[in-house]
């Protein structure tokens, strides 16, 4: 099924707007439909391809899956942020542990 590019971006805009209305930061665009057939691009508020959804996926499941990948996103960067701290601790202890050279 050929759908012109006018009318799959009328539809990406209609879903934006509902998407909206749910007060999400989800976006979704209208990709090539030779390479993704009846496929919308999730993007999140920040215009990031998230992936692929079928263009009959509800609004809510687009919603709730951006809101999954933010909360996944902030887990990571969160435990990214300790893991650093926790070897810049070591390497200032390992630092600090180490006999200083004197000139002698």
């Amino acid at each position: 099924m050929t759908i012109e590019p006018e009318i799959g971006a009328l539809f990406a805009a209609t879903y934006n707007a509902d998407l909206a209305e749910l007060g999400s930061l989800a976006l979704v665009a209208w990709p090539d439909q030779d390479k993704h057939p009846d496929m919308l691009e999730l993007r999140n508020g920040s215009g990031d391809l998230l992936g692929f959804i079928p263009a009959d996926t509800e609004p809510q499941m687009a919603a709730i899956a951006c809101r999954l990948y933010a909360a996944g996103y902030v887990d990571g960067r969160e435990a990214g942020k300790a893991s650093a701290w926790a070897s810049l601790r070591r390497l200032i202890g390992a630092a600090a542990e180490r006999p200083s050279k004197t000139n002698g």
